[in-house]
């Protein structure tokens, strides 16, 4: 009697011993690829008498001939896909600085497949506003960029604008991917807007290179099935299969206020004493034109139409009618079309001509005034 019992519980530890291995692969399998097939058998041996006897191998029903030619088949499960990724701001980790009128601006995202299964993942893009929470610290402003485009660099060779496609294709597991937002920004952007972007990255099933499957459905709530069943685990969590990333465009420009003043000079009756604004009496206009903004303004050219009822005074300035002090850089030029900045012609004052002088630029955080006289005819 001791010597069943003694079998007996040597027959215990070893189905024992082959749980413990089948539990243990069990544990690993959250790595494995989904659709994998796990198959194990456990194997008995024994004694009887004192004689060993032919081992006996499991059979999910039940074996109970001895041998390997016994036809007992292996305990097979397959493997679920848990469906896991992240999706993070990338790229310079800050707003992306941007000027008015610039084209193909862009910020940048990654994708990371730390699921066990090959998918795809639909895109979806949102202009934010002044009502939703900072990103990167800073507010929306209510303003939108235009033209504004997704593309998946997909081959891993950069970004092709144009050519890329805009859904994450067939991201193997352990896998990253560069997700772009591709975006214009309009001229009549000023400086200091804030533009923040949403993307949401949908799981989608496996469509086939080139192709967009359907999007994936959530197995949790249901009774496991012996095909693969999908579990949304994102985050470490149970979840829904979605994750969304921010970021956004800052627009850095010149931020021009433009001034203009009028002092009187003199008249023909009190000169400079206490002058009165009549015919023949002298005005000074000062244009101030000052640059608040992040970025210098280029190009500038100053028109004034004067009025019919006043003429540039002629030689206001030596032998020159414009003053231009630009920070502290002062230049002194005619009305004659010649080789400075300023030109007046047919009552109209023109500073910043081109041609063939150089044209002006007021750098951030500086100021040009532009001085000249008229006489009230």
């Amino acid at each position: 009697m001791k010597r069943v019992t003694h079998m007996a519980g040597r027959i215990v530890r070893l189905v024992s011993i082959a749980s413990a291995l089948l539990l243990s692969q069990h544990a690993l399998a959250a790595g494995t690829d989904a659709g994998t097939t796990v198959a194990n058998q456990a194997q008995v041996d024994y004694d009887v008498g004192g004689s060993a006897q032919t081992f006996i191998l499991s059979d999910p029903s039940g074996n109970s001939v001895p041998g390997a030619v016994s036809g007992a088949l292996t305990t097979d499960f397959v493997v679920d896909n848990r469906v896991d990724f992240t999706l993070v701001e990338s790229g310079l980790l800050t707003h992306t600085e941007v000027t008015p009128g610039v084209t193909d601006a862009l910020i940048q995202f990654t994708l990371t497949n730390t699921g066990n299964a090959t998918q795809d993942w639909r895109l979806v893009f949102t202009s934010l506003t002044s009502a939703d929470p900072d990103v990167d610290g800073l507010a929306d402003t209510d303003v939108d960029m235009s033209n504004i485009r997704v593309f998946v660099d997909n081959d891993a060779n950069g970004l092709d604008i144009g050519t890329d496609l805009d859904f994450v294709d067939e991201l193997a597991e352990d896998g990253s991917v560069d997700i772009y937002i591709v975006a214009d920004a309009a001229v009549t952007l000023v400086n200091g807007d804030i533009a923040n972007m949403d993307i949401e990255a949908i799981t989608a099933d496996s469509g086939g290179a080139g192709a967009l499957g359907a999007d994936t459905t959530d197995d949790a709530g249901s009774a496991d099935t012996a095909g693969v069943d999908v579990v949304f685990a994102e985050g470490g969590a149970l979840g829904d299969g979605r994750l969304n990333a921010q970021d956004g465009f800052t627009v850095s420009s010149a931020s021009l206020t433009i001034t203009k003043t009028s002092t009187l000079i003199s008249d023909p009756f009190n000169n400079t004493t206490n002058p009165k604004a009549i015919p023949g009496a002298v005005i000074e206009y000062v244009v101030t034109v000052a640059n608040g903004g992040a970025q210098d303004a280029t190009n500038i050219i100053v028109s004034d139409a004067l009025s019919a009822d006043i003429d540039l005074v002629s030689d206001a300035f030596g032998t020159d009618e414009i003053v231009i002090d630009n920070d502290g850089t002062v230049t002194n030029c005619t009305e004659e079309a010649d080789a400075d900045v300023c030109e007046f012609t047919a009552g109209a004052l023109t500073v910043g001509v081109a041609a063939p002088a150089a044209g002006l630029d007021v750098l951030a955080g500086t100021t040009m005034t532009v001085t000249f006289r008229v006489t009230i005819l």
